[in-house]
Parts: structure tokens; sequence; C-alpha cells
């Protein structure tokens, strides 16, 4: 038995692109009328567009509102980088300033409690000294009507003193709050006048 051979499958032949050639066109030139021949062929190139001149302007055309949005979508994030750019150096400012503002409220809000420690301990040196004053009068009176005297003197002159001291507590703690927030007052009214 003799085997046949197959077919071969059908295999489209792959697509050429060309560019724009010229074809003859024929052009009919007329003859005179007892001429056996009724017209003259005269053959004259004329450019003829092509698939691909068609693709490749159709693609251009489909091209071009992409390019220009991707022109545009470069030039807004630039735009947006460079704004980026400027805040953060504003914000870098006035962090800046709010540090330094921090710093100088810090060492003043020290300065001032070291002040209120020491008038602390001074008051404390005056009443103690009180005491053992009122302690020593008392151990040298004579009679309990002294001693009653002695006391009562001496709760007069510590109410007194107690009176004093906290009026300088007062004074001084109010000296000492509004040195320590002085630099920040100034610091938020510096950059609330640079913001508006």
């Amino acid at each position: 038995m003799a085997v046949i051979p197959k077919k071969p499958a059908f295999v489209p032949a792959p697509a050429i692109v060309r560019a724009p050639v010229a074809v003859p066109v024929p052009v009919v030139a007329p003859v005179a009328a007892h001429t056996p021949a009724a017209a003259a062929v005269e053959f004259t190139p004329v450019a003829v567009a092509t698939p691909a001149h068609d693709v490749k302007s159709a693609l251009e055309s489909i091209a071009a509102p992409a390019l220009d949005m991707q022109e545009q979508v470069r030039k807004a994030a630039e735009k947006s980088i460079d704004e980026g750019r400027a805040n953060y150096a504003r914000i870098k400012t006035v962090a800046d300033d709010a540090t330094k503002s921090l710093e100088t409220s810090y060492a003043s809000a020290v300065q001032g409690v070291a002040a209120i420690n020491a008038k602390a301990v001074d008051a404390l040196r005056t009443t103690a000294d009180a005491g053992f004053g009122l302690f020593n009068a008392i151990v040298g009176a004579k009679s309990l009507t002294e001693v009653l005297e002695l006391h009562t003197s001496h709760m007069r002159q510590q109410f007194e003193a107690f009176t004093a001291q906290a009026r300088d507590f007062a004074t001084l703690s109010q000296k000492v709050a509004k040195d320590a927030t002085a630099p920040i007052t100034a610091s938020v009214t510096k950059a609330f006048a640079k913001a508006s």
C-alpha cells in the first residue's frame, strides 16, 4: 500500500509593511479619429499611499495626546517636588526655631527653679533659726507668762515672715514662668507672622 504524503498545513505569509511607492497609472491621451487605435496609452508614475504610511500616521496621531499628557504629568511631578522641597525647608526652619525656643525656655526654667529652690532653702533656714531662737528664749524664761509672751511674739513674727516669703515666692514664680514662656511665645508669634 502506497503512502500518500500529507498535505502541508496552510501557513499565511508574514505581512510586509511597505513605504509609499510610485505606481504607474495609465493616462489616456486623445488621438485623431481617423487612426485605427481609439486612444494611445501613456504611463505616468503617481504616488499612492500604502497601508504602512496610514498605520504610521495613525499611530502618531494616537500617540500625540499620550505624549502631551506624559509631558504634563512630568511637569506636575516636578512642580510637586519643588513645592515639597519648599514646604520641607519652611517646616525645618520652624522646627529649628521651635527647638531653639524650647532650649532657651528650658534653660530659663532651670535657672528659675534653682532660684526658687534657693529661696525655699533660705526660708527654711530663717524659720529654723527663728524656732531655735524661740527655744533658747523659752529655756531662759523665768515665768509662764514670759513663755506665753515669747510664743505670741514669735508666732506674730513668723506670720509676718511667712507672708513676706509667700509674696516673694509668688513674684519669683511669676517671673520664672514669664521668662520660661517668653521664647516659646516669641517663636509662635513669629511662626504665625510668617504664615500670614
